[in-house]
């Protein structure tokens, strides 16, 4: 009798801790899903917007980073995407906080799919 309570206890808790330790992730990642998506929008706001321009939210990423086992999120860097009738630029914040904005003539650039490397990649790979 004793025993089969003291089993019980210790389901109980073995439950509990597993139950702590799955979604203590899963708040971190909400987390940080929220905090980007609330600095892409604060970032879109501060954008000009012009006639004909195309924004488009990106994930930005290296080779380093796309060569990564494990991957939570598709990157450390998510940006807006413009593009422009004679440019294109990037505005780009990582998680830190840090901003990065770049800009490229259209005629001088040269995009290339390299393709789906590995499944983790998602179709999502140009240079």
């Amino acid at each position: 009798m004793e025993s089969s309570i003291i089993l019980r206890q210790i389901l109980i808790i073995c439950n509990i801790s597993l139950l702590i330790v799955l979604l203590v992730p899963i708040f971190y990642l909400l987390r940080k899903f929220r905090s980007i998506t609330r600095l892409l929008e604060e970032m879109r706001l501060q954008i000009p917007e012009e006639k004909g321009e195309i924004h488009a939210q990106v994930w930005v990423n290296n080779d380093q980073g796309r060569l990564r086992l494990w991957k939570i999120f598709p990157s450390k860097e998510s940006g807006i995407l413009v593009l422009g009738l004679d440019k294109i630029s990037l505005y780009s914040i990582n998680f830190k906080g840090d901003r990065a904005t770049l800009h490229y003539e259209r005629s001088s650039i040269k995009t290339e799919w390299l393709g789906n490397q590995t499944m983790k990649d998602a179709n999502l790979s140009m240079v």
